[in-house]
């Protein structure tokens, strides 16, 4: 936790809220944010009753005021500069940026960006798109959305695997281009113990009901 909080607070785009909710943690995660809560006036910490991970990212989302909305999970870590890159990249017709990122199994050196300008982007003319033509569609995090694109939007509290895929997908067809930024900025650290290494097979099965549930809704509305 304190290594994706430093993360964060070390970014080079200065101008964050940093929403931290404390899902019914055991440990000691929730001392260690109102630390960085007392250190550093952008972090705001809710503590609630454990509910999941969807019931956190709702919370987060809907005490965020900013104009973009960014998920980073608390074992991973971004870029310093993951935030001024992605918003550097949201012009007006943009809806969503996103960004490579890399599984790690600990932490690694860092290459600092010499020039923003020479990072090499590929522009969608929509978020369907951007989520046909690459990989981008499987989880929230390595983005940055545009605050008015998701509002109203909710992780499915039901579903306590793949409810990420399922909200971008429910995105799909919200008017804005999609912007992919070709460099990892975001690192996702690999657990044998996380929810995606021990899921069962039920779990995995509740899952691709709620897709097939979602495809068949869409296809209905086209």
């Amino acid at each position: 936790l304190k290594r994706c909080l430093d993360s964060v607070l070390q970014s080079t785009y200065r101008n964050l809220e940093i929403i931290c909710v404390n899902d019914g943690s055991t440990d000691a995660s929730l001392s260690i944010l109102e630390q960085y809560q007392a250190l550093d006036d952008r972090v705001v910490v809710i503590d609630q009753n454990n509910s999941g991970v969807s019931a956190a990212r709702n919370t987060g989302m809907a005490r965020a005021t900013g104009d973009f909305i960014s998920f980073v999970d608390s074992d991973d870590w971004v870029h310093p500069q993951m935030f001024e890159v992605l918003r550097n990249a949201m012009d007006e017709d943009v809806s969503m940026a996103v960004c490579g990122q890399k599984h790690v199994y600990q932490q690694e050196q860092i290459e600092q960006i010499d020039s923003v300008r020479q990072i090499q982007m590929r522009t969608y003319p929509s978020l369907r798109e951007g989520y046909e033509n690459t990989t981008i569609r499987y989880n929230t995090c390595a983005r940055l959305y545009r605050t008015v694109m998701v509002i109203g939007m909710y992780f499915d509290n039901e579903l306590s695997l793949g409810e990420d895929g399922m909200f971008n997908l429910m995105l799909a067809d919200k008017p804005g281009k999609c912007i992919f930024v070709d460099k990892m900025l975001y690192f996702y650290f690999q657990r044998d113990t996380s929810a995606m290494h021990t899921a069962s097979w039920e779990r995995y099965a509740e899952m691709v009901e709620k897709y097939i549930q979602l495809a068949k809704k869409q296809n209905a509305t086209l």
